[in-house]
């Protein structure tokens, strides 16, 4: 018996998934606007808007994104048909990614990260480079003295006597 569906149940079941997959996405869309305005924001107050580039990464990172689409179904197409014996694996992908990828829910849960890290990296990177100019040479001497205790105390390729002195009995 064939069963009859309204143009309104289509409807709502094509945009099943998108009111949960934008409430998942709402705590770290929160979290990234406001770095990226907490950095603006430090950048205008110490008059370093010049540093403050947001697409700094924004370019570079579409790049891999694009490859790495056929390369993810390129695997899972010979995860099925190796690993799962599918006897026919481009059916059975094609299905997966309909009923589970290609929902509205599925793209904006996928779409999202990737077009909102680039800001949040390109913030990341403009206030690292505004660090030495809010607060100059702060941390260089505890940094370096911890980065000695880290490399026990390698300098350039070279140790340093003073640091083996203290494991060699005379």
């Amino acid at each position: 018996m064939e069963r009859h569906i309204s143009y309104h149940q289509q409807k709502r079941w094509r945009y099943a998934g998108l009111g949960q997959e934008l409430r998942l996405q709402f705590p770290f869309l929160i979290v990234v606007a406001l770095y990226v305005a907490g950095v603006a924001i430090i950048a205008q107050i110490y008059g370093l808007e010049e540093l403050f580039r947001i697409a700094l990464y924004s370019t570079m990172m579409r790049t891999p994104a694009i490859l790495t689409v056929p390369m993810v179904l390129l695997t899972y197409a010979l995860y099925l048909g190796l690993v799962e014996k599918e006897p026919y694996p481009l059916r059975r992908l094609k299905r997966d990614l309909t009923q589970n990828i290609l929902t509205i829910g599925g793209i904006v849960g996928i779409a999202t990260p990737l077009l909102v890290i680039p800001y949040m990296i390109s913030a990341f990177t403009s206030f690292k480079s505004m660090i030495p100019l809010i607060r100059p040479f702060h941390w260089d001497a505890p940094l370096e003295k911890l980065d000695a205790f880290l490399h026990l105390a390698l300098r350039h390729g070279k140790l340093r006597i003073s640091f083996l002195e203290m494991f060699i009995q005379r």
